[in-house]
């Protein structure tokens, strides 16, 4: 649902530059140019296996992967999606918990957003 949203704003630009990382490993994050988009990059996780399942791990091992590259970079914000809420089997309580659990562990000098999308 939000990549699909994403690629409706950005284009098709950061997700064909996705397309020639390869597969990700389960909890991998990599960036991308934005596109369309008026931002500095566009971190993309996996955070869902290849069954379409997420699990406490992969979601926080998301978050962690997504924060080193916001360090690495010294972003001075970063916006998450719920990651992997909804469909995977995770609800969105349940993501919204486990980021919040992870970010807690992560030291940071960013503002950090988490963003639940509501479908209009």
């Amino acid at each position: 649902m939000v990549s699909g949203v994403i690629r409706k704003k950005a284009g098709y630009a950061p997700f064909r530059e996705l397309g020639r990382t390869g597969a990700l490993k389960l909890g991998s994050a990599v960036v991308t140019s934005t596109g369309k988009l008026p931002y500095q990059a566009i971190i993309h996780v996996a955070g869902i296996n290849m069954f379409w399942r997420a699990s406490a791990y992969s979601i926080r091992t998301s978050v962690i992967s997504a924060m080193h590259i916001v360090n690495t970079r010294n972003y001075i914000s970063v916006a998450f999606p719920l990651i992997s809420a909804g469909s995977s089997g995770v609800s969105s309580k349940q993501a919204f918990q486990l980021m919040q659990e992870t970010f807690l562990l992560i030291d940071t000098n960013a503002l950090v957003m988490i963003v639940k999308y509501v479908s209009p």
